[in-house]
């Protein structure tokens, strides 16, 4: 076994092929969206933890979430306006 020194506390989970290999695309890239598998558990983990601490249901926070894409903020400025 592999002996890790972190100053943080550790997390590990076992996830199929198929999960693994989206989350590593997430990682991959001219422009990944996280930095590493690690980046995206912990964005993860905070999002759901900030969500619960706000009593907001799951489609909720989707749907906040899709509030901040700039292409949705521009869609919908036009068709407001």
């Amino acid at each position: 076994m592999v002996a890790v020194k972190s100053k943080k506390p550790l997390l590990s989970t076992r996830v199929s092929w198929e999960v693994y290999d989206r989350v590593i695309a997430l990682t991959k890239g001219e422009k990944p969206q996280f930095e590493s598998i690690s980046d995206y558990l912990t964005a993860t983990i905070l999002t759901d933890l900030a969500r619960r601490d706000m009593g907001i249901d799951a489609e909720k926070a989707k749907m906040l979430l899709m509030l901040q894409d700039p292409e949705i903020q521009k869609e919908l400025c036009r068709r407001l306006l």
